[in-house]
């Protein structure tokens, strides 16, 4: 969906999911996990070894696995107050570990 969105725009995207059969997933874990197994401590790194697995992983459910939710909740302020990092880097690092996933 993530190169459709890239290259067709969101009507194509919004066109193509009216078209499926099946459902799609969004996956919670990069935010709601870890946020209510670990109190949202996982730094970034952390996550980015996650993410890389489910990018490698994803290819032959890329017809099932529609995004990957990994902002919200208390992401933000636990990235700054107690695991002193730039939220907005984490975003970004997320973009470039998961390159054919919306998020």
């Amino acid at each position: 969906m993530k190169q459709i969105l890239k290259t067709e725009g969101r009507e194509a995207v919004k066109k193509n999911l009216l078209e499926l059969k099946h459902p799609m997933i969004t996956d919670t874990s990069f935010r709601d996990a870890h946020q209510s197994l670990a109190a949202t401590r996982y730094r970034t790194n952390e996550l980015l070894q996650a993410a890389a697995i489910l990018e490698e992983t994803q290819i032959p459910y890329q017809k099932l696995l529609f995004s990957v939710e990994s902002w919200g909740g208390a992401t933000f302020d636990v990235a700054m107050r107690f695991l002193h990092e730039d939220p907005w880097t984490r975003l970004q690092l997320f973009e470039k570990a998961l390159p054919n996933t919306l998020q």
